[in-house]
């Protein structure tokens, strides 16, 4: 998928944690800027990740 995330063109939302070990928060930038969604939107909550966000 990473080598055709340009083709994304529908609304899309990246919510990434900042401490996330699994997959590092420079990666969910880096999808944002590749997306070609006119309508994209990225919020990077930290510092934690989603996961303990759900206590």
């Amino acid at each position: 998928m990473q080598g055709r995330f340009e083709e994304v063109v529908a609304p899309l939302l990246i919510v990434h944690g900042g401490d996330d070990v699994v997959c590092d928060p420079a990666c969910a930038e880096d999808l944002y800027r590749w997306a070609s969604s006119a309508d994209k939107t990225i919020k990077v909550y930290g510092p934690w990740n989603v996961a303990s966000a759900r206590r």
